[in-house]
């Protein structure tokens, strides 16, 4: 049996079909997953900020007071750090192009004293994507919302930077 020509091109038109529908799916999982990685992150930074408030937040087991980002940094600057600030890679978000520089983070923080708000505002956000925003609520749920929705706009003036 001959591998001619014809043959040739249908396979590799078969391939070309294969790859035109398995690129999309792949990216659109990726992305997904790093969506994921970024609640886990700012679930998982809100767990520790309880570790705080049990530890350290005097009798009246109070949140630090920090706002913004350094809301989460003061993790790191406990007398036993809660988190390793300098080789943990939670305060960068999986799907920025760089990690963190030491001492900072990508997450967004309360804007305010979370002591003194209620439960349902929003406590942390990532703007990692132009067209979503991963938020997280004081009851440690974690809602991916659409970028110029009410909702997104209520969580950029409920965190800042």
């Amino acid at each position: 049996m001959r591998f001619t020509l014809l043959r040739l091109v249908l396979i590799v038109a078969a391939l070309t079909a294969l790859l035109a529908v398995a690129v999309p799916f792949y990216v659109r999982s990726r992305a997904a997953r790093l969506d994921a990685r970024c609640a886990d992150n700012l679930s998982q930074l809100w767990k520790m900020s309880y570790g705080y408030k049990a530890q350290f937040g005097s009798p009246n087991k109070l949140f630090p007071a920090n706002t913004g980002g350094d809301f989460w940094l003061c993790l790191t600057r406990t007398p036993v750090p809660l988190v390793d600030g300098v080789s943990h890679p939670i305060f960068s978000c999986p799907a920025a192009p760089a990690h963190a520089a030491l001492g900072t983070t990508h997450y967004r923080g309360p804007a305010t004293d979370v002591n003194a708000r209620p439960e349902r505002d929003a406590v942390g956000a990532c703007l990692h994507t132009g067209d979503a925003l991963i938020v997280l609520f004081g009851t440690n749920n974690v809602m991916q919302v659409p970028a110029g929705s009410p909702d997104a706009q209520a969580a950029l003036r409920a965190t800042r930077p």
